[in-house]
């Protein structure tokens, strides 16, 4: 889903609703959102560490992207310190994986976003 078709989203899910349900909807709505552009600046600055999908409650994912993105290349510098080893040098799974995220983050985020508005006004998600 785009932000776009989010917003269209949003809109018809409000048009069905009175004028104090908008209200509390809005209220409640915006207080929990996650803003896209926010996610991406998790993304970009601290990928490494997953923290982009945890604010997602994405803990499985954010924990891969903390091992494979940052213990494991961490732990492979220092092995190629200590051992001379280029071959440790190959660890670079983890940044492939944040490139790749980045152009996932913002669905992910709407996709986020969108449940929580299902959640919010009743409906099932």
């Amino acid at each position: 889903m785009n932000e776009r078709g989010f917003w269209q989203f949003l809109n018809n899910l409000r048009d069905g609703m009175s004028d104090a349900e908008q209200q509390t909807f809005d209220t409640r709505f915006l207080a929990v959102r996650k803003t896209p552009l926010i996610l991406y600046g998790f993304s970009y600055f601290l990928g490494w560490l997953g923290v982009d999908r945890f604010v997602l409650g994405h803990w499985g994912l954010g924990l891969g992207k903390l091992i494979v993105g940052g213990i494991i290349p961490m732990y492979g510098s220092f092995m190629v310190e200590m051992s001379g080893d280029p071959a440790w040098d190959a660890l670079s799974i983890g940044q492939i994986w944040m490139i790749v995220d980045y152009f996932l983050i913002g669905g992910a985020t709407r996709r986020w976003n969108r449940n929580k508005a299902l959640e919010i006004s009743g409906q099932n998600a």
